[in-house]
Order: structure tokens, then C-alpha cells, then sequence
């Protein structure tokens, strides 16, 4: 197969380094699903340490593997926290916190306080639950989708002047 990344200011042999890196980085960040995320952290420090002096095309897609990590990362931190304030660990003391502030009791507006408890902890349980599993397809497709880009020597996006 020719190199179509090789330009005149270009090291054929380190772009097809640079290509081949780009599709482990694919690989690793659809394989951080399965295993908790360890291999994208890998994945992530490899797209960051050649995305600045590779090719052009190869740069969008180093871009568009950063942007995969930090997205998921974002989504996992999430579901954490709706979880946790879903647990009713703290969930308690907040409504209690709530009536006190506001002088108007749950009791009197007929929602019982563990009711209302249950409530919040199950939107929030909803909550965790739909963020991870977005975070998870998030990953997957588009990990996917770059890999098969990259596959078809095509860029993510517009391709960024050299």
C-alpha cells in the first residue's frame, strides 16, 4: 500500500509509525471499556505524546482520541457522583436540612421523608446507570468510527494546516 501521508516535509517511515500508533490508540481506548479504563489512560498518553509533530491527517486523529477518553472520563466521574448522591449516604441529612431551612415538613405535604428519599435515590440511580452506559457506547462508536476513518487514510474533521 502506498504511503498517502508522505509528503515532502514528511519521514515516510515515521508516519506509518505515527499511523500504526494511531491504530493501537483506537484499539486500546475500545478495549478501556471492558477493563476499566486502564488501557486508555495508556491510549491517551500515546495519542498526546505524537499528536503535536505527526502528520496533519494523523494529528485530527490523535485530537479525536483525546476528545474520546475525556469524554468517557467525564461520563464515568458523573455516574460516580449521581451514584454516590444517589446512595442516600448524605441524602438524609440534606432534607432534614431542607425542612429546617424552608419550616415546612415533608410530613405535611404528605410525602413521607423516606419517600422522598427513595425518589431522589432512584432518579440518581437512573441517572448513574444511563451516564455509564453513554459513556460506554460514546467509546465504543467512536473509536470504532476513527479507526475505520483512519483505515480509509481519511481525516476526523478538517484537516489542520501543517
Amino acid at each position: 500500500m502506498p504511503n498517502v501521508f508522505a509528503g515532502p516535509g514528511q519521514d515516510p517511515v515515521m508516519t506509518q509509525f505515527d499511523r500504526l500508533i494511531a491504530f493501537i490508540v483506537y484499539v486500546l481506548m475500545f478495549i478501556g471499556v471492558f477493563t476499566f479504563g486502564v488501557p486508555s489512560v495508556v491510549g491517551l498518553a500515546l495519542a498526546l505524546a505524537h499528536g503535536h509533530d505527526s502528520h496533519p491527517v494523523l494529528r485530527t486523529h490523535y485530537r479525536h482520541q483525546v476528545r474520546i477518553f475525556w469524554m468517557g472520563a467525564f461520563c464515568i466521574v458523573g455516574a460516580v457522583i449521581a451514584g454516590f448522591a444517589g446512595s442516600g449516604v448524605w441524602l438524609a441529612a440534606l432534607v432534614t436540612w431542607g425542612e429546617k431551612i424552608s419550616g415546612v415538613s415533608t410530613a405535611t405535604l404528605g410525602v413521607s421523608s423516606a419517600g422522598q428519599q427513595a425518589w431522589i435515590g432512584g432518579v440518581m440511580l437512573a441517572t448513574s446507570v444511563s451516564l455509564v452506559l453513554f459513556g460506554a457506547a460514546w467509546t465504543l462508536l467512536q473509536s470504532l468510527f476513527g479507526f475505520l476513518r483512519l483505515a480509509g487514510n481519511r481525516p476526523i474533521g478538517h484537516t489542520p494546516v501543517a
